[in-house]
């Protein structure tokens, strides 16, 4: 199949025009290249070996019959090329380039948000394309080039809370689809992957009461007790299921098990960081800490950023509790 056919199926697959004039005048470029850079390079930068493996060998073969995972594919590999084109990038070029990956972002949350709706009505799903698009959600999410400054927390704390928070939520997609639309029964390709989300002893999404494996000093610093559950301590689901993720190696292996805490834990941050919680924000930056270990391109940046911005807020805002954890070598990355 020449370029220039697959550049006009796959513009009918997206419903963009493919004509003449459009490809003259742009984009930067084309649907082909970002899809054979996607599954040649991009694929085999996200996450684990298992991750990368259905990426590249189920979902770059998918997309074509799924236009808001062909849009999130888009998208993501876009973005991978920003980071890797030469330090002397024009910046006209780079405007280009980064209006054509918010283009595809904002059309594939649209018909994804759409394709979500329909499941519901007519209780019909692709449950392995809709899984894809909600991983490359929380990639995409993690490599916006907008992170948080230094600063941020301490000038522009909500914006920044806003920011913060927005991989956490699209990385709660699984278990709410789940619960919506029962999308596991579904899905077969990425069974394995969200099995490695946790263990045989469902350790990492335990909701156990008590201190029993908890580290002492955030024990006390919680004030979590022998009796003590979701229900009587808001911290409680926080440090059961950040806990394990302390003795996780480091390395992309264990990316599903640090990417599910932030989905499995956004709604019990919530309510704590709009009010400024500083234990929330120290329990916040363990996490953030550790998926530098992970070291891949699009997590890194922002796994940084927000660490050093939360610890820059709290060293300056802290009590004396929490500064004596702030960079506890027990705890961080």
């Amino acid at each position: 199949m020449s370029v220039a056919v697959a550049e006009s199926s796959l513009g009918a697959t997206l419903g963009i025009s493919s004509s003449k004039e459009r490809r003259e005048r742009g984009p930067p470029i084309g649907f082909v290249q970002l899809l054979q850079q996607f599954h040649t390079i991009t694929s085999l930068t996200l996450g684990s070996s298992a991750v990368q493996k259905v990426m590249n060998s189920y979902v770059t073969r998918v997309a074509w019959e799924q236009p808001y995972l062909m849009h999130m594919v888009l998208a993501v590999a876009c973005t991978h090329h920003r980071r890797l084109v030469p330090t002397g990038f024009a910046s006209g070029m780079e405007r280009e380039f980064a209006l054509v990956e918010a283009t595809h972002w904002q059309a594939g949350l649209k018909l994804y948000q759409a394709e979500l709706r329909k499941a519901a009505e007519t209780r019909t799903l692709d449950g392995d394309a809709l899984i894809g698009t909600t991983f490359l959600s929380v990639i995409y999410l993690f490599a916006l080039s907008e992170t948080n400054g230094p600063d941020s927390y301490i000038m522009e704390y909500n914006e920044a809370i806003t920011r913060v928070q927005a991989p956490m939520m699209a990385g709660s997609g699984i278990p709410a689809l789940q619960s919506a639309l029962g999308i596991l029964e579904s899905t077969i390709v990425w069974r394995s992957v969200i099995d490695s989300a946790n263990d045989s002893q469902g350790t990492f999404s335990s909701r156990a009461k008590g201190t029993n494996g908890l580290p002492p000093a955030l024990v006390l610093l919680c004030d979590i007790r022998q009796d003590s559950s979701a229900d009587t301590n808001e911290y409680h689901t926080i440090l059961r299921q950040l806990s394990p993720l302390f003795g996780l190696g480091s390395g992309p292996a264990n990316f599903v098990k640090l990417a599910a805490f932030g989905g499995r834990t956004a709604r019990h941050f919530r309510p704590l960081l709009a009010r400024k919680d500083e234990k929330a924000l120290l329990l916040l930056s363990y996490w953030f800490a550790l998926l530098q270990q992970v070291d891949q391109w699009w997590c890194l940046e922002r796994a940084r950023s927000e660490y050093l911005a939360i610890t820059n807020y709290l060293a300056a805002k802290g009590s004396g509790r929490v500064l004596a954890l702030l960079h506890h070598p027990g705890f961080t990355a």
